[in-house]
């Protein structure tokens, strides 16, 4: 993949105008904490939606993958999978 369109590189991401914002390390913990509540936002649609359960159920399911384990090393360590994570509730709601 060339590094127009990859994610940590590429301006074809959409996420990537917060680079622009500020000093490295400031702008990559805020899209760090973007896609963390991202990640929630989009697992509590799917659970209310697709799987049809109730608002507890959802928001115990969004804090569960949004401030698990996973979650907090890849988003530090592997931004690409993290990345890539934060979009499949959405993909999956579709």
């Amino acid at each position: 993949m060339p590094l127009f369109a990859a994610h940590q590189h590429g301006p074809l991401y959409p996420l990537n105008f917060i680079h622009a914002l500020g000093p490295i390390h400031t702008s990559h913990l805020f899209s760090v904490l973007l896609h963390t509540a991202l990640l929630a936002v989009f697992m509590y649609l799917f659970i209310r939606r697709a799987l049809g359960l109730g608002m507890v159920e959802g928001l115990v399911g969004a804090l569960s993958i949004s401030l698990s384990g996973w979650s907090a090393t890849h988003s530090l360590a592997y931004p690409d999978a993290f990345g890539s994570m934060v979009f499949l509730p959405l993909i999956l709601l579709a």
